[in-house]
Parts: C-alpha cells; structure tokens; sequence
C-alpha cells in the first residue's frame, strides 16, 4: 500500500511522512544497527522556514541556523519520545 505524503505545520516545523524508498533500507541498517530488520520503514522530512539565507555566511544567518537546529534537535526529540513509548523505533539525523 502506497502512502501518499502531505504536509503538516506544527509550531513552525513543516513535515511531510514517506515510506522509506528500497535503495535506503540497507544504508539506514548501516548506520542504525539497532533498527528492526524487516520492520515497514517510514521517514520523515522535516523543513524549518528561514528569515535569513543559508546559503550565504552571516552572523545574522549563523544566529538564526544555530537557533533553528536547536528547535529542530527539541522537535526531533519530543517526535521520537512519543513513537518510543508507543513501542516504535526512531532517531533523528539533522
């Protein structure tokens, strides 16, 4: 069964839910290798909007890009918390 993604905001997070594609199954085992083999694989993308430019090095940009990771760090946490204690397996990458 094919799930089809749609975008949810939260508190300034957008995040999107996919199934995990095949050719990223064995890297993910790789890197996480408490991750149940088998087990359906679900991913979740996660956008944070910016005032600033990335791309471009500011003390603005840096204030903001260290802002904006640390509410993505809290986010992430409280998202695998909550999946944790309804028996899930999850982690977050940044």
């Amino acid at each position: 069964a094919s799930m089809a993604a749609s975008t949810i905001r939260a508190n300034g997070v957008d995040h999107s839910i996919h199934e995990c594609p095949s050719q990223y199954k064995t890297p993910l085992h790789e890197t996480f290798s408490q991750l149940p083999r088998g087990s359906e694989l679900l991913l979740v993308a996660v956008v944070i909007q910016t005032k600033n430019s990335m791309a471009s090095w500011s003390g603005a940009a840096n204030d903001e890009r260290d802002e904006k990771t640390g509410k993505f760090l809290r986010w992430a946490e409280g998202l695998c918390s909550k999946l944790a204690e309804k028996g899930f397996w999850a982690d977050a990458v940044e």
